[in-house]
């Protein structure tokens, strides 16, 4: 069990100085002390030449003490620097306690040795101190130990709720209401108004002067701050329970509409991701296809190549081996506007057989294996020479309107080959 002290001190208006304070009180706990201290020593008709004793007890700490006039304390040191007498709270905070250990000084001796130490030694000091009197204050002083009797349901424990307990023995509720887990007492209070005070109000009060009874009481919302008749369970009033839940509705129903716009979009993604996935799949498809393709055209490329590179390489060889004797291969090349008709012809032969042109005219051109030719051809009017390029000779063919079989000699030469004579004849037209 910790003991520690607090003394606070006041003037008619104005605080003079929180002499001392516990090292370990919660900021709420001190806040709760001295507002309970202030309904008492603020009330305009409150005789604090009695004192008034006040026990608050929490599953934290229990505080006992007593509001009064200093100069029940101390016969000097009880006036502020004008000269007016001034009020305190001078009590006992008990912390890291267990029932069955609990008990508290009755005793205004006890207090007065209290103020010796904790507020006389300081009076001309500025600043607060730290609570220098740790454990009781050793002495012959009354105690009050906890014990369980026949008040334990005289008690009330209903914060919205003040119970005055008229005349009943002090010490045996006091003895009482320290086995209780939590509960406020208020004892020899001038009126029922310093035990219901909203800003300090207590569960129960002790006088004399105010007759048994059941009064009401207002409590801060800690939320609103507003004063209130009743809390929820969550300790908070009936209004911001309303609120938090109308809040908790708004963010449930954005909640939804954000899950609902995120399934959406999920659901669009996943119809973007299938579409594209199919239009992947087709162009993979199309650049297979085409790949095929470039690649069956490159086979028939390579192949062509080749055709052309054989027939090349072979573009010299004798007709004969592919053609039988005196066979004539021939090549259509164009028609011209005036019916004329054009023939490459090459051959093994000496002899060129003209094919019959009917009633059109030729142009034959004759490839030799000579380079460098020159030709001459013998005098008919139905054949002239018209060009000779390099290994070849280009002969005019007339139309034969006779249709009888036409007979001419070109005599051809070069440096090479010599000299030699080529028949070329029509046959007779049918």
């Amino acid at each position: 069990m910790k003991i520690q002290h607090y003394c606070y001190t006041r003037a008619k208006f104005l605080d003079y100085c929180v002499f001392s304070e516990p090292d370990n009180l919660p900021k709420y706990a001190s806040r709760e002390i001295q507002a309970k201290a202030l309904s008492i020593m603020d009330a305009l008709d409150s005789k604090l030449n009695i004192p008034k004793w006040i026990l608050v007890k929490t599953h934290d700490y229990i505080f006992w003490g007593m509001c009064c006039l200093n100069r029940i304390l101390s016969d000097e040191c009880n006036c502020d620097y004008s000269g007016t007498s001034v009020s305190g709270m001078f009590a006992i905070v008990i912390t890291e306690y267990s029932e069955n250990e609990v008990q508290l000084p009755y005793d205004i001796e006890y207090f007065r040795k209290l103020y010796e130490q904790e507020v006389s030694m300081f009076w001309d000091q500025n600043e607060t101190h730290k609570n220098t009197t740790n454990g009781f204050i050793s002495g012959d002083f009354n105690f009050i130990r906890s014990s369980h009797n026949n008040y334990c349901e005289s008690l009330n424990t209903d914060v919205f709720k003040c119970k005055s307990l008229g005349g009943y023995d002090k010490e045996k509720v006091v003895a009482m209401a320290l086995t209780l887990d939590n509960v406020s007492l208020l004892i020899d209070n001038d009126n029922i108004e310093q035990a219901t005070n909203r800003s300090g109000s207590f569960m129960n009060c002790l006088t004399s002067s105010v007759g048994i009874g059941l009064y009401s009481v207002k409590q801060q919302c800690p939320k609103c701050k507003k004063y209130v008749s009743s809390f929820t369970e969550a300790g908070i009033c009936e209004d911001c329970k309303k609120s938090e839940e109308a809040e908790i509705r708004r963010r449930a129903s954005e909640e939804d509409k954000k899950d609902k716009q995120i399934r959406y979009e999920l659901e669009e993604a996943k119809s973007r991701i299938e579409i594209l996935e199919s239009e992947v799949e087709s162009s993979r498809c199309q650049i297979n296809s085409k790949n095929r393709l470039i690649k069956i055209l490159w086979i028939i490329c390579g192949i062509l190549l080749l055709l052309c590179m054989w027939l090349y390489k072979h573009s010299d060889i004798e007709i004969s081996s592919v053609f039988s004797e005196n066979q004539l291969s021939s090549f259509r090349k164009n028609v011209s506007k005036e019916k004329t008709s054009s023939y490459f012809i090459k051959v093994n032969s000496e002899n060129v057989e003209i094919s019959p042109a009917g009633d059109e005219n030729l142009t034959v051109e004759w490839k030799t294996n000579c380079k460098k030719v020159n030709a001459n051809l013998s005098d008919v009017d139905w054949a002239n020479i018209e060009k000779m390029t390099g290994d070849s000779v280009v002969i005019c063919v007339k139309r034969n309107d006779s249709k009888n079989q036409r007979i001419a000699i070109l005599t051809i030469s070069s440096p090479e080959c010599g000299e030699k004579q080529v028949e070329l004849y029509q046959k007779q037209i049918l």
